[in-house]
């Protein structure tokens, strides 16, 4: 094997930049790689934390070559707002080269106070804010092996969805819900006795045509009733009226033990038919 030296990304690249994205292990709940999503990534763009992207200075795109195919890719860029660097995301073949990819980055990111990895969500996925460590263990294992400490962000979950669930069966709670539009397009707000804020959840469908559980609330004092699974089954009977078969959702999990605290919130979707994907984490170490 010939590998050559880490180089800037070129426009000729980019037909085998979707190869080496699409030949990654797939990511379940998550769409297959487009041309599309791509090109927004080298762009800069996202259609989640696109704030967050347009931050960003200076950004590269770094590449591996091996015997004339691509075998690795990486993006890096530097905060405006505090100079912190950033390991956007990487992809490789194998973890000879995610080694090799890291040590680019960093050497990119040489002088930035701190530097940080896997911070905000891509155009190469939908809203993994962090990475999946089980899924992609090899990235995982070389961030730590190179100084950065890992923080527990998010468990990502997922679910069949089907008419014919019995979870999501008709029955008299739907005449106590009411359905009306969300703050952003395609999504839709759920709420419990005609508009009072004592159960809600908010649902919406991903442009892959999945759908995407985006926040639930119970109040305190409504606590204990079955409210929150009554609330949650509407929201997911909903996304099947709109053609979607599957659901995924996000759950915070970097506040344990602080009125953040989502432990219950895990266990209402574990209870109705989720199951943990993958734990996504986000990286941090000092700079350099």
């Amino acid at each position: 094997m010939q590998t050559s030296t880490v180089r800037p990304y070129a426009e000729s690249d980019f037909e085998q930049l979707v190869d080496l994205l699409r030949r990654r292990e797939p990511i379940p709940g998550q769409p297959r790689v487009s041309p599309q999503m791509v090109k927004a990534a080298l762009d800069g763009t996202s259609p989640i934390d696109g704030g967050w992207w347009a931050e960003l200075t200076n950004l590269r795109h770094l590449v591996i070559p091996v015997d004339g195919v691509l075998a690795g890719a990486a993006a890096v860029g530097t905060s405006k707002a505090d100079g912190a660097g950033h390991l956007l995301w990487l992809a490789a073949d194998d973890h000879q080269i995610v080694g090799m990819l890291v040590d680019a980055a960093l050497n990119a990111l040489k002088g930035t106070k701190v530097q940080r990895a896997f911070s905000f969500a891509t155009a190469l996925d939908e809203g993994m804010e962090g990475l999946p460590i089980h899924l992609r263990p090899d990235v995982h294992q070389a961030l730590l092996s190179h100084g950065f400490v890992d923080e527990d962000m998010w468990v990502y979950m997922r679910r069949d969805l089907t008419p014919s669930d019995p979870f999501l069966a008709d029955n008299d709670l739907a005449a106590a819900f009411t359905v009306s539009d969300g703050e952003d397009p395609q999504s839709w707000r759920i709420t419990a006795d005609g508009g009072a804020d004592e159960g809600v959840v908010e649902v919406g469908l991903l442009p892959s045509g999945t759908g995407i559980v985006e926040w639930l609330h119970v109040d305190d004092a409504h606590r204990g009733r079955g409210l929150g699974k009554a609330v949650l089954s509407v929201g997911l009977r909903h996304l099947v009226s709109l053609g979607a078969s599957e659901v995924i959702l996000y759950v915070d999990h970097d506040a344990l033990g602080t009125e953040r605290d989502r432990t219950a919130a895990l266990a209402l979707y574990q209870a109705t038919g989720f199951e943990v994907v993958d734990h996504l984490h986000s990286y941090e170490r000092a700079g350099s």
